[in-house]
This record gives structure tokens, sequence and C-alpha cells, in this order.
């Protein structure tokens, strides 16, 4: 399964849509749309920790581009959705427990033209 998010299973997909993207669709490259379709929005649901958010990202930007070419409609929300809805999005941050720097020593060098000013 760690195989469907190697970036070169994402590559590979996204070379494939673009072949299909660049035939005409009564070609019968167009005809697999939907099975090229199926894959991507199969591997982008298996994707679900926000860890993974690039490659589904990635995957709705390719579903994105099958919609386009062939004129079909791909819903692509509900991805969208579960990523927003994480949960490790929604905690809040803890604060720091650095403490803060001290600025008195620091000196900045300036030109004679902005001490004037």
């Amino acid at each position: 399964m760690a195989e469907l998010f190697q970036w070169q299973y994402i590559q590979c997909l996204r070379i494939w849509v673009a072949v299909v993207v660049g035939m005409p669709a009564q070609d019968e490259l167009g005809m697999i749309l939907y099975s090229l379709a199926q894959v991507i929005s199969g591997v982008a649901t298996m994707a679900n920790s926000l860890f993974l958010a690039p490659t589904r990202f990635h995957c709705i930007s390719m579903l994105h581009e099958l919609a386009a070419a062939g004129n079909v409609y791909i819903p692509t929300w509900s991805l969208l959705l579960d990523i927003i809805d994480s949960p490790k999005l929604k905690k809040k941050a803890a604060p720091s427990t650095s403490p803060l720097p001290q600025l008195q020593n620091i000196v900045i060098p300036l030109s004679v033209c902005f001490v004037s000013t």
C-alpha cells in the first residue's frame, strides 16, 4: 500500500493523465478517462492523513485536468473537505516554552542618510 503514495507512482499517474488529456475524446485512449479517474480517486481517498495531504492535492489536480479535458463532472469537494476537517488542523497550537529573545544588545549598522530621518 505504501507504493501508492510514492512520487514515482504519482508521477506515472500524471503522465497517464497527460496522455489521456492530449487525446481526443473519440479516441481509444480517451475512453480510459473513467478508469483513470477511479484509480486517482482511490489513491486520493486512501491518502487520508495530513502527512499525505500534498499527495491528495496532486490527485485532486489530476482529477480536475481529466474533468476539464473530458467535459465531465468529477466530484472532488469531499476530498478537499476531508483535509479541512482534519482534527490536527483544528487542534490549537501549544504556546512556545522558549524564552523571548533579548533585543537590547543588538546593534544594527545604518548609513548616515538614514540616521537623520
